[in-house]
């Protein structure tokens, strides 16, 4: 079975900058020369984007275009080649040191310092200069038996008793972190480059203790000039988080304008690019034409749409629909053309939503969605000389009937979930087979499918 889930993997981050298909690379670019300009100071970025939108993948082109620059990095020689000839770009920066640190991975730790410092030794290890020996592994064991000597639970202790000796010893231990990340800076930035880009991801799927830790540690020993700080986060969740270990009374607002220099935000992709790129749905099929309205109705994320696409790809629903229409079952066809596509969307959008529509208590999803697109499967609600029409009151045509495609839909929609035996609408009859065919196709694709046809 073919898997139409794309992971941000280094050789998906690399193929999706080649071929563009969601024209995201302009931004990658432009990203890339904001970055190029701040080298005057230590910068904090917030990269602002819901779950789901790809910001894993943004930041990842990101640094593999600035390690394809460097030729201190650790990049393989062909990968270079390669990211250079689809990226092209003469001003890109070539001597910073990139690391990518996945926050969520390391949120079981008790001290942020010491998993930042290991990612970003692994980052740095490699190619060694001629003479060097094992400096930055040697910088980072420095960094790490400060931590291990500190002991904050002494330097609250040795305060609150009033004991200045104890006081003064464990605070020198303090500012001995603050050289030791320094001297670890040091060392990596004079063999890797001249600035540090470091990329925090999923920030806010950490607990809120982990993440807070670990945004005032970089605050606080951290704050060199030759480092920039990318957060890829999405701000809401991260306010939430904030409010989560401080109080939900707190400022979580001000306290990330404090904390963060920049925002800026992912830009959305074209869902019907996206779509037929980068999932191969054909965006003029009926089928198509019905996901593309779901995703925009429901605002899914990119995650979201290929999540919802590998399902309708996996259930083949435009082969079953065209065996039903040969069968000439239009009101079969029908549902499974526009009501089964519209029950997955709605399960992943929104459950009450979805319980209401599944037990014909509101027709609404289905009738915002049918009155946005014009399939010509749509043709079957009508009957004999009948058009639709926006407004009651226009002129019928001589002989016609106008009908408006609200009042139509809500029509089918009480149709399908009536208990009666067969009810006609337009030229579909919509019978206890169509209504167990639904039962059916529901009940195996999502969790709960027993309805209610009260």
């Amino acid at each position: 079975m073919t898997n139409y889930s794309l992971k941000p993997t280094d050789e998906n981050a690399l193929e999706l900058l080649k071929t563009d298909p969601i024209q995201r690379k302009k931004y990658v670019q432009r990203f890339t020369k904001i970055l190029s300009r701040m080298e005057d100071d230590c910068y904090t970025v917030a990269l602002n984007g819901d779950w789901g939108s790809g910001k894993t993948f943004f930041v990842k082109q990101i640094k593999m275009i600035l390690d394809a620059y460097n030729p201190q990095s650790n990049m393989d020689k062909e990968q270079c080649k390669a990211v250079q000839q689809c990226y092209r770009d003469d001003s890109c920066p070539d001597s910073y040191a990139t690391v990518y640190y996945d926050a969520w991975a390391f949120d079981n730790h008790d001290d942020p310092i010491l998993s930042l410092v290991y990612t970003t030794l692994k980052s740095g290890c490699g190619k060694e200069p001629e003479g060097k020996g094992n400096s930055l592994i040697e910088a980072a064991v420095r960094v790490i038996d400060v931590i291990k000597g500190t002991n904050l639970t002494e330097i609250y202790g040795a305060f609150k008793n009033q004991q200045p000796e104890k006081l003064t010893a464990e605070i020198e231990k303090t500012e001995d972190l603050k050289d030791s990340i320094r001297a670890f800076i040091d060392t990596l930035i004079q063999e890797k480059g001249n600035r540090l880009i470091i990329f925090i991801d999923e920030l806010d799927r950490c607990k809120p203790d982990y993440a807070i830790r670990l945004l005032e540690r970089i605050k606080h020993y951290f704050d060199d000039e030759r480092i920039t700080f990318v957060f890829s986060v999405n701000l809401t969740q991260l306010q939430w988080t904030v409010k989560g270990y401080y109080g939900s009374s707190f400022d979580a607002t001000g306290y990330l304008e404090k904390f963060f220099d920049f925002f800026f935000t992912v830009p959305r992709v074209d869902s019907v690019r996206f779509l037929w790129n980068s999932m191969n749905l054909d965006t003029d099929s009926v089928t198509g034409q019905m996901c593309v309205a779901i995703i925009k109705q429901f605002n899914f994320s990119m995650r979201q749409m290929e999540r919802y696409i590998r399902v309708m790809k996996i259930i083949e629903m435009g082969d079953a629909c065209e065996n039903a229409r040969s069968r000439r079952d239009k009101a079969t066809a029908f549902v499974g053309e526009f009501v089964i596509p519209l029950l997955i969307g709605l399960q992943m959008h929104d459950l009450d939503m979805y319980h209401n529509f599944r037990i014909g208590k509101d027709p609404t999803p289905l009738v915002n969605i049918l009155t946005s697109i014009d399939a010509p499967e749509c043709k079957f609600l009508l009957r004999g000389e009948e058009t639709f029409v926006a407004d009651k009151n226009m002129s019928p045509m001589p002989g016609g009937t106008h009908v408006i495609k609200k009042d139509r839909v809500i029509e089918v929609y009480n149709a399908i979930f009536s208990k009666t035996g067969g009810v006609d609408v337009g030229q579909m009859t919509f019978s206890d087979r169509t209504r167990e065919y639904l039962y059916e196709m529901e009940s195996i694709l999502i969790p709960d499918g027993n309805f209610d046809f009260e």
